[in-house]
């Protein structure tokens, strides 16, 4: 991961920044038509918490051609594939 402050030592991951912020971390994923890494799958969504990630924010862009069915669906397999932790917000942007 990048730098958080020119001359800091690099982010060794959503955990470290998280502990040098001192607040949860959190990471955006879509259903939709997105790159892979970006796109709302259990698997995503289990290496994100595996590496620290406290909260889960799944979004739907009009520009991804995603339904409130499509985020519906996202959001219970991903629930299902990372159990109760952690927090999962699911919503349209626009």
């Amino acid at each position: 991961m990048a730098e958080v402050i020119a001359g800091s030592a690099p982010l060794a991951d959503p955990a470290d920044l998280a502990r040098r912020v001192g607040r949860p971390v959190g990471a955006n994923l879509a259903p939709g038509d997105v790159p892979g890494p970006r796109r709302a799958t259990p698997e995503a969504a289990r290496r994100l918490v595996s590496v620290g990630a406290a909260f889960l924010c799944l979004t739907a862009n009009p520009a991804t051609g995603t339904t409130l069915a499509d985020l519906a669906g996202a959001t219970a397999a991903i629930r299902a594939a990372v159990g109760p932790e952690p927090a999962i917000w699911a919503g349209k942007m626009h």
